[in-house]
């Protein structure tokens, strides 16, 4: 082996032990407690954050680009067309720029979300009618409000939570992970 090849493996080895204690040490402050363990080797399709402008070999930016079946047959049968793409010759990675995941499913009390659905917006306009500033209610869901569009005044207002930016990369190669079942 090489040695600019056993410093590269070196390099990545240290890199996602320490992106795994940062992640430990965030979810244990958060009142979680991640399990304590690092592979060298990622697993096929798993997902990772880098604080850099660039994703390392072997791994592809979630970025939705398009890449074909023939070359990543073992992704494809993870992913499939959850995230866009024919089917036949090729499918998309998944797109997380500007998007924070979520689990997918349902939690008690919450949405339902399906694997690779998306939505969300970061800003809405509201309205306020400035001759009759006052808040009603009504729990009758066919009442309609009137208002007068000449005192009519609107305001994109931000929905986003506080952000910092970083790269997610996508595993093309690995081991292939194992099925629960």
């Amino acid at each position: 082996m090489k040695l600019g090849d056993r410093l590269h493996q070196t390099i990545r080895l240290l890199t996602s032990i320490l992106v795994c204690f940062g992640m430990a040490v965030g979810l244990s402050l958060g009142g979680y407690t991640a399990p304590a363990n690092a592979s060298s080797d990622p697993e096929i399709g798993e997902i990772m954050l880098v604080a850099y402008d660039f994703c390392p070999r072997n791994w592809a930016e979630a970025n939705g680009q398009t890449i074909s079946i023939n070359q990543n047959a073992a992704l494809f049968s993870l992913l499939g067309t959850n995230y866009g793409g024919n089917g036949i010759t090729t499918f998309n990675l998944p797109d997380l720029r500007s998007r924070i995941p979520i689990g997918y499913g349902q939690g008690r009390g919450l949405n339902r979300y399906e694997l690779g659905q998306f939505g969300g917006q970061e800003n809405i306009r509201l309205s306020l009618d400035s001759s009759n500033a006052k808040a009603t209610s009504s729990a009758d869901p066919s009442a309609v409000a009137v208002v007068n569009s000449a005192n009519l005044q609107t305001a994109s207002v931000s929905t986003l939570q506080p952000y910092l930016a970083l790269r997610y990369c996508i595993a093309l190669q690995g081991l292939y992970p194992m099925r629960p079942y």
